[in-house]
């Protein structure tokens, strides 16, 4: 292969070199790579803490306990539950089943079981949240309050306890049928999330089982070195190096001039890619 065969085809080289390197400095420009591997970053910064093992299982605790406190709730906030058409016919199995009459079934609980007793009268809950106002209102025409809302600060005041049991019994009883503002929320499955039960089967089902599930993922990508965002400086690094160095190598290669020999009789004669013999040709002159 003659000379400026060798030389086009090592300039051809290091111009490939010279357009990968370009390449990899479109790669990181166009794909916005500073931005998105720096946002990655503080997204695994941001969670690390979600991700902790105590926390995972905390959730799935807490998220059952959750799940148990609207399961208890369902039947009694309000007529949908159905609790309350129920109260009449646990008296009357009570009442079939010791031998006493309806009332003195009633009699016996009042006497017995003061709590349960009040507590199934109250039923539905909802029916006592619509009553709080109007006791407010009484109290305050019977008092030198000028209206519920005072009555309900000076109960805070005396009785905090009972003041945050009254407030949100009525947001409770008001909004678990349908949660107010929470209309654009959906399950993983699109279904639309709008109740207290539906917010308990959302995380419990969906956010918590999908935390459960990635954690393994997080772990191994948040623990493993380097972090994401050293990624595009190492590759602009590497771009601009490559890019440089292969812009020299063309540049020195190109610059290359055929070398000039002697001549057996003194004379300079050119050794340019035309002169200079193939290998086979030096051997036969050699045998001669």
């Amino acid at each position: 292969m003659s000379k400026s065969v060798t030389r086009n085809s090592n300039s051809l080289a290091w111009i490939v070199v010279v357009v990968a390197g370009l390449v990899v400095l479109a790669i990181v420009a166009g794909l916005d790579l500073h931005q998105r591997l720096d946002a990655g970053q503080r997204v695994l910064d941001g969670a690390r803490p979600i991700f902790t093992e105590e926390r995972v299982v905390g959730e799935r605790v807490g998220i059952g306990m959750i799940s148990s406190v609207t399961d208890m709730l369902d039947p009694i906030v309000d007529a949908e539950g159905g609790a309350a058409d129920e109260v009449v016919p646990l008296v009357q199995l009570v009442a079939g089943a010791t031998g006493l009459s309806d009332a003195e079934v009633l009699a016996a609980l009042e006497t017995n079981f003061p709590h349960t007793y009040h507590l199934l009268l109250a039923l539905p809950l909802d029916g006592v949240s619509a009553e709080i106002p109007a006791l407010l209102d009484f109290v305050a025409a019977n008092s030198e309050l000028a209206d519920g809302g005072e009555v309900l600060d000076a109960i805070a005041a005396t009785t905090p306890n009972l003041a945050q049991a009254i407030t949100n019994l009525i947001v409770v009883t008001d909004g678990f049928r349908l949660i107010p503002g929470i209309e654009p929320l959906t399950r993983f499955d699109g279904s639309p999330v709008l109740s207290v039960p539906d917010i308990s089967d959302f995380f419990g089902q969906d956010v918590v089982p999908a935390v459960r599930d990635v954690t393994d993922d997080y772990r191994t990508l948040d623990t493993t070195a380097p972090p994401v965002d050293v990624f595009p400086a190492l590759l602009l690094t590497i771009g601009i190096l490559v890019s440089i160095y292969a812009v020299a190598m063309l540049i020195i290669v190109s610059a290359a001039v055929p070398s000039r020999k002697k001549s057996d009789d003194g004379g300079d004669e050119s050794s340019g890619d035309d002169d200079v013999a193939e290998p086979a040709e030096l051997v036969g002159a050699g045998s001669t």
